[in-house]
């Protein structure tokens, strides 16, 4: 398999941040400072990002840097923002060799996306296998990419000894005499409900992309690319869904909703009797309206033709019957020819 390989290896010095994971967020830490990142929005977000604005100066050159527009689009990603370079004019080059680098990451880790994790990929051959299994088969691909893990560290947890407020007046335990622990401590530690935790080092962009495609894989998350807004989303249950659950733009209902209904819309528009139905309800509905039909019996006759419209397009019923049926339930109507 092709592994990540760094030209120079970085001192421990380097690894300016450090990040943690805690349920769907991702939590950076620089010195005193510590943030959360919902990982898996912001990683969807690295890899729809201007492609064209990154990919430019590869062909063109370092006169085609936007600086303004490159400013703008690197602060809405969180993941660009914490190793970007100075953006100005006398920081071209560097600017130059971060935006080649962001592309290459750009497509290095789509191709890891959409190989392992996005469900629509060939899912008669592909559906089946988890995320690390269809790592292992991208792996052994000619140009197949698997990043190494980072270096982690066991950290430890500050409330099992920084909280303990040691008694003067306690006698230490055979345990604490040994290895000249506080009295108290041990017992003070045993009552803590503490759970392991690593944290990793980061110091480039790669790294925690690195970081966070591992943990997607770890997950087996699963995504497909919703038909309606194009965006991608996770896949939560087993039910086959082409759309997502987000509000579409410019609507109040979600994508999957919206889906639905042109489904429906169609569905009725090539349907014979839906047409029929529709014909006599708004006919029926515009005398309900002036009142010479009652409401109650609009309404009865509303549940009725249903009824009998859904049994026609189920073949219970023949479609000549309910046409009658329609034409027949209301009197002072002319004869139908």
């Amino acid at each position: 398999m092709n592994s990540h390989t760094s030209e120079q290896t970085p001192s421990w010095d380097s690894y300016n941040h450090l990040a943690y994971f805690v349920d769907d967020d991702l939590f950076i830490r620089k010195e005193e400072l510590e943030y959360p990142i919902s990982f898996l929005d912001e990683f969807l977000l690295f890899l729809t990002l201007d492609e064209e604005l990154f990919g430019l100066h590869d062909y063109f050159g370092e006169e085609f840097l936007d600086v303004e527009q490159l400013t703008a689009t690197v602060g809405r990603c969180k993941l660009l923002s914490l190793f970007a370079p100075t953006w100005d004019e006398e920081n071209t080059d560097e600017q130059f060799a971060y935006c080649h680098e962001i592309r290459k990451l750009q497509l290095r880790y789509k191709g890891l996306m959409e190989f392992c994790l996005n469900q629509s990929l060939c899912p008669e051959e592909l559906g089946h296998m988890s995320a690390y299994q269809r790592l292992n088969l991208y792996g052994s691909l000619p140009h197949g990419y698997v990043p190494q893990m980072l270096t982690s560290v066991l950290t430890l947890d500050a409330t099992a000894t920084d909280a303990f407020t040691g008694d003067d007046t306690a006698e230490q335990s055979p345990l604490e005499r040994i290895f000249d622990i506080p009295a108290g401590l041990v017992a003070h530690v045993g009552q803590q409900k503490l759970q392991p935790a690593r944290e990793f080092m980061l110091h480039s962009t790669s790294d925690i992309l690195t970081l966070i495609f591992h943990e997607l894989v770890l997950r087996d998350v699963k995504l497909k690319c919703c038909k309606h807004c194009h965006q991608y989303f996770v896949v939560k249950t087993k039910r086959n869904s082409d759309y997502c659950d987000r509000t579409a733009e410019g609507s109040t209902q979600t994508c999957q909703k919206l889906a639905a209904m042109e489904k429906f819309k169609a569905k009725k528009a090539d349907n014979q009797a839906y047409q029929i139905f529709n014909l006599y309800y708004k006919r029926y509905h515009e005398r309900k309206k002036v009142g010479t039909i009652k409401a109650d019996v609009f309404d009865t006759w509303n549940r009725d033709a249903c009824t009998r419209r859904d049994a026609c397009i189920d073949g219970k019923e023949d479609m000549e019957a309910f046409e009658q049926w329609c034409h027949d339930s209301f009197p002072n109507r002319p004869k139908k020819k």
